[in-house]
């Protein structure tokens, strides 16, 4: 059986079969969050022929059940890139190796370690906000909400902050030129961009090296130059691994987070004033905000044959777990296609679930708290720009705010 073009493998029911893009579709365009929220009503589990073909289980418990089984669901590669061209530490590794990886890295993320950043995380924000609060304009996502993760990847990995500017773009170049060049000059160009600011990343984290090892301090890099695997050090390559992926997860996702939850408070004044006036509320709104924008679609490799919500997946496989619908299945979250500030949200999948689930989740919730509260102390009163709205740029698995244009009385921040 085929559809636009694509085909569709013999043991995949008609009737589960869905002509659904997760790059450019029309539901992906107009809000990536809640892409699936129609789809879901249909189909417990769909499969789409876009990008060589998935399977989509649309409930929370579906997903989250995938997420808990990598036994039979294997971390994967992403739309993107199906099967990545090199291991991704400890992202790519499962079973054991996963584990003893992951054992290495979590003292980077324990809850002294981050509270230590908050400090430095509010001076980010306030030098950012006196750039652009005197403008009366910014386009959030690029002017604030992205900067402040690359700030926090440059700070972690104890560079002087003369050379944040220099990951800032990167950051930048990473997550949203590769999509502009995509879409202007094809799916090869763009791919080809990101490529390319990849290496200069892994060139930059490797000069970092041999300066630690030689002059050790209270970082990130330090600290992976001194720690041992299995009684070894870690190898160059590995560290400029980890480094890679330190940079690329928490950067354009945290700010993504960031992006989504200042235009919600953009569109609706109401919530913004309930955080003015109470800004206690901030951390219980944070995990509603990201509860409701969640935007990622995790990538697993079926390993056996299995069914799944009463359809039989085969070996060879490939799933995606949308998080924004699972985070808005009214069977989990009652009204869970509204923005309520005062849910007690638990159990969502926003950073994943499993072994796999996101390490680095407190430092972006810490982030993402931070980043409003400045905001909302120098920019109280904020919208979208008059006739213009929030557009996306699509980086492997995720749609991230691309253009987040704001107004606001200019103010003057000492």
């Amino acid at each position: 059986m085929t559809t636009g073009a694509q085909s569709i493998p013999a043991h995949v029911p008609p009737e589960v079969v869905v002509d659904y893009d997760p790059v450019d579709g029309p539901e992906i365009k107009a809000f990536p969050p809640g892409a699936l929220d129609k789809i879901r009503e249909e189909h417990r589990i769909f499969y789409t022929p876009f990008k060589g073909g998935y399977w989509f289980p649309t409930r929370h418990e579906d997903i989250r059940s995938v997420y808990e089984r990598p036994e039979i669901f294997a971390q994967g590669g992403t739309l993107t890139e199906p099967n990545f061209r090199k291991v991704m530490i400890p992202l790519t590794l499962n079973g054991d190796e996963h584990r003893k990886w992951r054992r290495i890295l979590q003292p980077i993320f324990t809850p002294g370690r981050i509270k230590q950043l908050e400090g430095f995380l509010r001076e980010v924000a306030r030098d950012r906000l006196r750039e652009i609060a005197p403008l009366g304009a910014c386009d959030v996502s690029m002017d604030y909400a992205l900067q402040i993760p690359a700030a926090t990847f440059s700070g972690l990995m104890g560079l002087p902050r003369e050379e944040f500017p220099t990951f800032n773009q990167l950051a930048f170049d990473l997550v949203y030129t590769p999509e502009m060049v995509r879409l202007k000059e094809g799916d090869e160009a763009g791919r080809r961009f990101r490529d390319d600011r990849t290496e200069e990343i892994l060139e930059l984290v490797g000069n970092l090296i041999p300066q630690r090892r030689a002059d050790p301090g209270d970082d990130v890099l330090s600290y992976l130059v001194d720690v041992e695997l299995e009684g070894r050090k870690l190898t160059d390559e590995e560290i400029v691994n980890i480094g890679y992926l330190l940079f690329i997860a928490g950067t354009d996702s945290t700010g993504a987070m960031m992006s989504y939850s200042l235009h919600a408070l953009a569109d609706r004044p109401d919530l913004r004033t309930r955080l003015i006036e109470d800004p206690e509320s901030v951390p219980t709104a944070v995990e509603e905000l990201i509860r409701y924008h969640a935007f990622i679609n995790s990538g697993r490799d079926v390993l056996e044959d299995v069914e799944l919500c009463g359809v039989t997946l085969k070996r060879g496989d490939r799933v995606l777990l949308p998080t924004g619908s699972g985070n808005h299945d009214p069977r989990q979250f009652e009204r869970a296609d509204e923005i309520d500030l005062d849910r007690k949200v638990a159990k969502t999948v926003t950073f994943g679930a499993g072994p796999h689930r996101c390490l680095g989740a407190p430092l972006a919730r810490l982030e993402v708290r931070i980043g409003i509260e400045e905001f909302l102390k120098v920019i109280p009163e904020f919208q979208v720009a008059p006739g213009e709205e929030m557009t996306y740029a699509f980086m492997h698995s995720k749609s991230v705010p691309l253009h987040v244009p704001f107004v606001y009385p200019p103010t003057r921040v000492d």
